[in-house]
């Protein structure tokens, strides 16, 4: 009796094992997902910056035409990163629960 009991509490352990591994993975591109977010928000930020400094300066119109170029790609990428982000999310979700009941 005592054999049965300890396969089948190593399959379990070898489950949990398994949904950590998958979480921590999850976990790890959800954190680099959200860096390249955040370097896109910096970048744009020290852009506008930029901008500001140059208009007082006198920029040039297609200097501006430029910028604005640039300033409507990256909120294009960040609102897709952001899309990405929410789905690697609720990944993190299901992971989160899958481990759960793994542990139960």
């Amino acid at each position: 009796m005592k054999f049965r009991f300890e396969a089948i509490l190593k399959l379990r352990k070898n489950k949990e094992n398994a949904a950590q591994k998958v979480l921590a993975s999850v976990n790890a591109h959800l954190l680099k997902q959200q860096d390249q977010l955040s370097f896109m928000e910096n970048i744009e930020t020290k852009s506008e910056m930029d901008l500001d400094n140059r208009m007082r300066q006198g920029a040039s119109i297609p200097m501006m035409m430029l910028y604005d170029d640039f300033f409507r790609g990256v909120r294009s990428q960040e609102k897709s990163q952001a899309r990405i982000i929410k789905e690697i999310s609720s990944q993190l979700e299901i992971s989160r629960s899958e481990l759960a009941q793994a542990t139960a």
